[in-house]
């Protein structure tokens, strides 16, 4: 099965799940601050909404240490700021 979310749909959970973004980038880049620190980075292309699949989420997911499925949760609201945090704790990134 092919995983494919809108990009709009995933600068919302981004922005959700507490990442900043830099729209004066080519590509609109999104931070996760910890203890303000960088700790976690990923970028979404700019231009209209379009889907994001194959490789490219892939690299997403892997950037933000997330599977796919942590990610709709991210996206329906059942997977908080905390949440998130936790992973990245569990994931030893922070």
């Amino acid at each position: 099965m092919a995983f494919v979310i809108q990009s709009n749909k995933a600068a919302r959970t981004l922005v959700h799940l507490g990442f900043v973004s830099d729209p004066s980038h080519p590509d609109i880049h999104y931070y996760f601050y910890h203890k303000d620190q960088v700790v976690v980075w990923t970028k979404i292309s700019h231009g209209p909404k379009h889907d994001i699949s194959g490789p490219i989420l892939r690299s997403m997911l892997r950037q933000i240490f997330l599977s796919f499925e942590q990610f709709l949760l991210a996206s329906q609201k059942a997977l908080s700021k905390n949440d998130y945090i936790a992973i990245l704790k569990e994931k030893r990134v922070i």
